[in-house]
């Protein structure tokens, strides 16, 4: 058909789709876990009253938000905490959960 343009599309095999959106979660957890870390004295952690988070407590904290489980027992106390977790973990929570939900163009 004259006139129409169409741009070449590469189909990745399912492994290197799944591995790539997995390695782009990883990515967004590793990236949400160092955002706590860097505020972690604006959290309290229930199980270590008085203390600022540990790696582990970051880790822990970036999984259980991203995966919108939410236990409670560490939590943003400052507002700089809040604000982040609002404008900045909350995008990334969103991108997390539609990475392993997973859109694909169906096509006939």
């Amino acid at each position: 058909m004259a006139g129409v343009l169409s741009l070449p599309s590469r189909r990745a095999s399912p492994l290197t789709a799944v591995t790539t959106r997995m390695l782009l979660a990883v990515g967004l957890l590793v990236l949400s876990t160092v955002i706590v870390y860097l505020g972690r004295h604006g959290y309290r952690d229930y199980a270590h009253p008085g203390q600022p988070l540990s790696v582990l407590a970051c880790v822990y904290y970036a999984t259980v938000t991203l995966s919108t489980t939410g236990y409670g027992d560490i939590v943003p106390v400052t507002d700089a905490a809040r604000l982040v977790n609002t404008v900045v973990i909350t995008p990334i929570r969103v991108i997390f959960l539609i990475l392993l939900v997973g859109l694909r163009k169906v096509t006939n």
